[in-house]
């Protein structure tokens, strides 16, 4: 009977647990999380945070680095791309051709009297190959560089090919003992009739168009050019045909027209019956 009354005195009362109850709901609290949170961070929080100001700060490039976009590669793209064309003309420019294969330029072999051939055929139809044409260039013409380019360059010889068509005239200068530099222009003549009266019209394209509306002038090094590109060779053709004015007498006197096919030229009259061919495939 004592022992109930003792077990009794020592339960708790109803208020008593209510009370506790929620004092332990109030501990477990979600809202108490974000409140301690708050105003007390998470040790490894902390550790990020002093991470972070120990960590040095980024640069210039760094900076830069961050900031490269597409646009960027692009503009970068373009000026790669830009740098090698303009190598690769530079390069194409200023390498020189071989005229080691040109046939007769500078071979030292003795070739024929063009000069007198010409005026002995009196009208008629006459031929000479290029090796024939290179080599009465180099026994009758001295070469020699003027105007604003004689400072630096050395004028070394002219060669001529004959391709199908049309010729180039080729010019090859020495800027030193290593350094050489050619350029040449293409050359075609057609017989066109003004007022009546024959007249032979030169004309500074041939070759291969560079597109459908811009026809190929010649070449400066390894490199095609348009026709405005090479009109300073132009007026080395007239000093040229300045050095040979009997030829040029002897063409206009009998109406030559020059016929170039691979290799050769022929001097066709007007009277000669393949100049109406040559007229007709025009």
């Amino acid at each position: 009977m004592a022992n109930t009354e003792n077990r009794k005195r020592n339960r708790p009362g109803m208020l008593r647990s209510l009370l506790d109850g929620l004092l332990a709901f109030r501990r477990h609290a979600p809202g108490d999380e974000v409140l301690r949170d708050s105003m007390f961070p998470h040790p490894d929080d902390e550790e990020a945070e002093a991470e972070a100001r120990l960590r040095p700060k980024r640069g210039l490039l760094g900076s830069m680095w961050m900031r490269f976009n597409l646009f960027s590669a692009l503009a970068l793209l373009l000026f790669l791309s830009f740098t090698f064309l303009l190598y690769y003309a530079f390069f194409m420019l200023w390498t020189p051709r071989d005229l080691s294969t040109v046939p007769g330029y500078r071979d030292g072999v003795p070739g024929p009297d063009i000069r007198r051939l010409v005026q002995e055929a009196d009208g008629q139809e006459i031929s000479f190959s290029d090796a024939d044409v290179n080599r009465y260039i180099a026994r009758t013409c001295r070469a020699r560089q003027s105007g604003i380019f004689s400072i630096l360059a050395h004028a070394e010889g002219v060669a001529v090919v004959f391709h199908e068509g049309y010729a180039e005239v080729v010019v090859e200068r020495s800027l030193s003992a290593a350094l050489k530099q050619t350029s040449s222009v293409d050359l075609s003549f057609t017989r066109e009739i003004e007022h009546g009266v024959p007249v032979l019209k030169a004309h500074f394209n041939g070759g291969n168009a560079l597109t459908e509306s811009l026809p190929r002038g010649g070449q400066i090094g390894s490199a095609d050019v348009p026709e405005r590109c090479v009109q300073l060779l132009c007026y080395a053709l007239e000093s040229m045909a300045d050095c040979y004015p009997d030829i040029v007498d002897a063409v206009r006197e009998h109406d030559y027209l020059p016929v170039f096919s691979e290799g050769r030229v022929t001097l066709v009259p007007p009277t000669s019956p393949s100049t109406a061919s040559i007229e007709s495939t025009r």
